[in-house]
């Protein structure tokens, strides 16, 4: 499939109800179609083969689905790391939303140490969305005996306090919480770490204790 393709088969999934819903979701600057998640998912899987794919992953995102899609097909790509990361490099600067970031991070699978590198790297970004792009992927893929304390150390020296990066963080405290204890006890006493930040983590493990009952 080629990108008019791509679009055309984009038009036929809108949903006029899930588009207002998916609206309320959202700040995106990106026309949004209203397409779930998980057809946008199918018809990644159906054309990530296709000898048009460096086209559609560098082609202008037409619409907020067509992001998802450019995501979804580096994430299910069988390329090389390495290629792989140039195309997230560029991808990575599109994103200007919570779920695109989140759902796509997640999907990647990715546990190679170039891969971790390159996570570091977008926690020092000062581009809300790429600083949580790198936070959520350390959280998804890295949270391990070997890459969980380096992780830890770059993520205490994010300076940024935007809403979504501060989230993220957050949210890696309450993961690590249920892994590693007691690093994320640190990071809760951790000066470097907001008290804003520290309120959300302890909101999200208590939480999460109260649904493990």
């Amino acid at each position: 499939m080629n990108k008019e393709e791509i679009l055309k088969a984009l038009e036929d999934l809108k949903d006029s109800a899930y588009r207002e819903f998916s609206i309320k979701l959202t700040k995106t600057k990106y026309l949004v179609y209203g397409i779930r998640i998980p057809n946008i998912k199918i018809l990644a899987k159906k054309i990530v083969k296709s000898t048009y794919i460096e086209e559609i992953l560098s082609s202008k995102s037409e619409c907020y689905e067509y992001l998802f899609l450019q995501g979804f097909l580096i994430a299910y790509s069988k390329a090389d790391v390495k290629i792989k990361l140039d195309w997230l490099k560029n991808f990575v600067l599109k994103i200007d939303d919570w779920a695109v970031c989140d759902c796509v991070a997640c999907a990647l699978k990715i546990k190679d140490e170039d891969f971790f590198k390159q996570c570091i790297e977008w926690t020092k970004s000062d581009k809300e969305f790429v600083c949580r792009f790198g936070v959520i992927n350390l959280m998804s893929h890295f949270m391990d005996e070997e890459h969980v304390d380096d992780a830890i150390i770059n993520i205490s020296k994010i300076k940024w306090h935007y809403y979504y990066i501060d989230m993220a963080i957050a949210w890696f405290i309450q993961k690590l919480y249920f892994k590693f204890k007691d690093k994320a006890e640190a990071m809760l006493n951790d000066d470097k770490i907001s008290e804003e930040i520290k309120k959300k983590a302890r909101q999200k493990i208590r939480d999460s204790l109260r649904e493990r009952k």
